[in-house]
């Protein structure tokens, strides 16, 4: 009995040791995976510092190494569950978007928190000729891409309530006023849908509004959707060597 007693254990354990080397292996297959996702997204980043300060060998290899810890950092701070974290999280596949109807939020692993990691690492490597260059072109990158959601949003606002060219120019101050990151993510989800927009604050359309386009604003759909910008992509940038095969 004991000898049958032992010998289950044994097995027992000699199937936890099995499963958690077969768990250990899939974690590293996925991270492996998610880092060759991730290179592109370095490329890019560095390539844009390249081009904005103008880096020395030296200077470019340190950026290097930097971008890539935080590549690596992003890539532990995610919780594995092999076999079941896509079909756990992706809810509609739009265009290589992953999209989540619901509460709006980025996402642990979205391509905007990996560059903000990758940009944070960077930064304290710049002199502050550099640094100045570098944080003055992002934020015209971040302009641009601000004016062009709200313009859109105005696009389809005067389509639906037909704005005056005085009310036009309001609802576009106060959208860039209350402005929101995450409606550019939603916008591309919502590209072909344009009779949705992203749920915008009333505040910032309603005051210039009169009582009969406020109740069709009031029936517009407005729609929350959680969604990250795809990693992949047609346009390849590789000029940055990351010394990787």
């Amino acid at each position: 009995m004991k000898t049958c007693l032992l010998l289950t254990l044994c097995l027992l354990s000699l199937v936890s040791a099995v499963q958690a080397d077969e768990k250990e292996d899939l974690v590293a297959a996925e991270k492996a995976q998610m880092r060759k996702t991730y290179l592109p997204v370095l490329q890019v980043e560095l390539s844009n510092l390249q081009r904005i300060c103008q880096l020395s060998p030296a200077e470019l290899e340190q950026a290097i190494q930097a971008g890539k810890e935080a590549m690596n950092d992003q890539i532990d701070k995610h919780e594995f569950a092999p076999g079941r974290a896509v079909a756990r999280n992706v809810g509609v596949e739009n265009g290589g978007m992953m999209v989540l109807a619901g509460r709006a939020r980025q996402q642990p692993l979205s391509r905007d928190s990996l560059e903000h990691a990758i940009r944070q690492r960077l930064l304290p490597l710049l002199n502050a000729e550099q640094k100045n260059r570098y944080e003055e072109e992002l934020q015209r990158q971040s302009d641009f891409a601000r004016d062009a959601v709200v313009e859109h949003l105005v696009v389809v606002l005067e389509n639906r309530l037909g704005l005056s060219a005085a009310q036009r120019e309001e609802v576009t101050t106060g959208l860039k006023e209350y402005w929101k990151a995450d409606w550019e993510q939603q916008l591309q989800v919502l590209n072909n849908y344009d009779h949705y927009i992203p749920t915008v604050p009333g505040q910032a359309v309603v005051p210039h509004l009169d009582k009969k386009q406020q109740l069709i604003f009031q029936g517009m759909r407005q729609v929350s959707f959680s969604a990250a910008r795809p990693f992949g992509g047609a346009i390849v940038i590789d000029d940055i060597d990351l010394g990787e095969e």
